[in-house]
């Protein structure tokens, strides 16, 4: 990524400093970025950006490509998708960065765990214990989720989609999972 200098310091920070490691969330660096996307600005710092490859790369290429600011405004940029399910994929990355999250694999090996205890602690064991521990799973991989999903199908498809484009599997595997 090339970084254009304006006064004292870089114009865009990268994402990452080979010397001091990733941005710290609300840390130096961690300053605030414009995307247009779809006509639409959302605004959000670099460390939000930093937990997406797929926005991580388009902004950096972007941000290389910059020559300076605009009449003394911050630089937009754009993102070519349709800002409708944005705020939803901004919501999950902020609060992944905040570490309001348990991947689904994680809470899949903790009801495991939480089983195998109980099924020691308990001799009885029957065929129905199975398929409502699978029900447990289900409801505990739902619960995991932090955000808010929406219950019609067309916006969950549309969702999908955009999960599937920016790359995040672990959304993708919760919207199926409705």
């Amino acid at each position: 990524m090339r970084s254009r200098s304006k006064g004292k310091g870089s114009l865009f920070p990268s994402f990452s400093n080979k010397k001091d490691g990733p941005i710290q969330r609300h840390g130096p660096g961690d300053g605030v970025i414009t995307l247009n996307v779809g006509g639409q600005n959302f605004q959000t710092l670099r460390s939000t950006i930093a937990q997406n490859e797929v926005l991580r790369d388009h902004v950096q290429r972007a941000e290389g490509d910059v020559e300076k600011e605009v009449d003394g405004d911050p630089v937009v940029i754009f993102v070519d998708r349709d800002p409708k399910h944005f705020g939803t994929i901004l919501e999950y990355l902020r609060n992944k960065a905040d570490g309001v999250y348990i991947h689904p694999n994680v809470a899949r090996r903790l009801l495991k765990l939480k089983d195998n205890n109980d099924s020691n602690n308990n001799s009885n064991s029957s065929e129905n214990g199975e398929a409502s521990n699978e029900a447990l799973i289900a409801k505990s991989i739902s619960a995991t989720s932090f955000i808010q999903l929406p219950n019609d199908s067309k916006t969950l498809t549309e969702l999908y989609f955009e999960s599937i484009y920016y790359n995040i599997p672990e959304l993708t595997d919760r919207i199926c999972s409705e």
